[in-house]
């Protein structure tokens, strides 16, 4: 019997002082929360560290000694950044692993790409995958394969999506387009709209503008007449999956009132059209195991 681990590491940050550990009104009983301490991309000050933490089933986790604690001089603001759970880099041909890291020059976005042959040491490559003027600080780039027609797999019908977090404009944007594996080049397809080819001025197109309380989710309701739409309320995380998955909605809430026994489930519709509910159905998930 094989058994897997799977690693998580996370950034959270220790001001230097007593830190305020979570309420239990507000401490998640399924999603994985630290019991004190910011955790995620920081963005202020701190003395931020790599913890560690590992699960067996991506649901219950055991927490570990920190993996990276500050120790050079260049950590004087802390271990910034980086995950260790999904790694987002890919094998080639040649058998060098290879991996995106997101970067800019002046107001260019760059998505610069780095090879390994023993995926510890890493080198830049001489020329970034791609990049594109006037886009800003590119962030947290994902770079996958789609297949146009059936599997990916032994597929020579593929396209590759390259989807980045823009700082500046604080939305994500993707690509669709081609990647050329002798060059380890990107170009992006520039008849779609998503394309970089129409995202400087689509930054400021109030129509592709998506507001985060919202999704967007594309069904054809003439012919399957429903559509679905599981939410899971755990404790200040609300996160919602409409039409099986296709889309997903995140958010964050603090309730002082409608807690634990006092919280209640509504249904409501704001939209122009009539909406029937044909089935709701509720249940108390068990709490995941964190410690």
């Amino acid at each position: 019997m094989t058994l897997i681990f799977y690693s998580l590491v996370l950034l959270i940050i220790n001001t230097g002082i007593d830190a305020i550990s979570v309420s239990d009104v507000h401490t998640t009983g399924y999603l994985f929360q630290p019991p004190k301490n910011w955790m995620n991309d920081p963005n202020v000050w701190g003395n931020i560290v790599w913890a560690h933490s590992v699960s067996r089933d991506l649901v219950n986790w055991k927490s570990l000694e920190h993996a990276i604690y500050p120790s050079k001089a260049f950590d004087m603001f802390g271990c910034w950044s980086g995950s260790a759970t999904v790694v987002p880099a890919w094998r080639n041909k040649d058998g060098h692993w290879r991996m995106l890291v997101g970067s800019r020059r002046k107001h260019r976005g760059i998505a610069y790409l780095y090879r390994s042959k023993d995926f510890m040491t890493w080198v830049r490559a001489k020329h970034p995958i791609h990049s594109k003027s006037e886009t800003g600080m590119w962030e947290c780039p994902d770079f996958y394969p789609v297949s146009v027609k059936g599997s990916v797999v032994g597929n020579h019908q593929v396209k590759h999506v390259l989807k980045n977090s823009l700082h500046d404009a604080r939305f994500e944007y993707y690509t669709l387009g081609t990647y050329l594996e002798d060059k380890d080049r990107y170009v992006a397809d520039k008849r779609l709209i998503d394309g970089w080819g129409g995202l400087s001025s689509s930054l400021k197109d109030d129509k592709l503008y998506k507001p985060s309380f919202a999704g967007f989710v594309d069904v054809d309701l003439a012919t399957d007449m429903k559509l679905s739409l599981r939410s899971l309320i755990d404790h200040w995380v609300v996160e919602s999956f409409g039409a099986g998955g296709k889309t997903n909605i995140l958010s964050r809430v603090y309730p002082q009132l409608a807690v634990m026994n006092q919280a209640r489930l509504f249904v409501f519709n704001n939209g122009t059209e009539p909406i029937t509910v044909h089935n709701l159905n509720a249940w108390n998930m068990k709490s995941a195991d964190i410690t």
